[in-house]
């Protein structure tokens, strides 16, 4: 009995009182349509969030899909302030897929009149997918 309350005293010992909780530096996983639908939840947030990037003269976006992309929809995109590091890869990640790290402000600050919000600060961006040949393709490549 003793041996067993001993095991039982210093597995607890090892098992975190309080549940486990993000790093307040670390970003929150988010998609567009959150942040378009409730864009001042995440104001001044750090964000992680995934989606079709055009970089352009006009205007840098970041859109919910290519589809969006291809018929205009401004209100399902955000902007985007491009990095260095992002003219850099221009060619990798333009007219594709890409998972950006950033913080998210609200408004337009003089660029798409039509988005909620933007991505300032970026700290990544990485390619994701490329349309033409899309990464489900990929996939079922693999598990034929």
């Amino acid at each position: 009995m003793t041996r067993f309350l001993t095991s039982l005293l210093l597995s607890l010992w090892f098992v975190p009182i309080c549940p486990a909780q993000t790093s307040p530096t670390e970003p929150l996983k988010v998609s567009i349509i959150q942040l378009l639908a409730t864009p001042e939840r995440f104001e001044g947030k750090s964000v992680v969030v995934s989606g079709f990037l055009r970089i352009q003269q006009e205007a840098d976006l970041l859109y919910l899909s290519k589809e969006d992309y291809d018929n205009v929809i401004l209100s399902n995109a955000l902007w985007i302030d491009v990095s260095r590091d992002m003219l850099k890869d221009r060619e990798k990640i333009d007219l594709n897929y890409v998972r950006i790290v950033g913080t998210f402000r609200t408004g337009h600050e003089k660029r798409n009149d039509f988005s909620v919000g933007g991505i300032v600060d970026i700290r990544s961006c990485r390619f994701l997918s490329d349309p033409a040949n899309p990464l489900e393709n990929k996939i079922k490549a693999l598990h034929q």
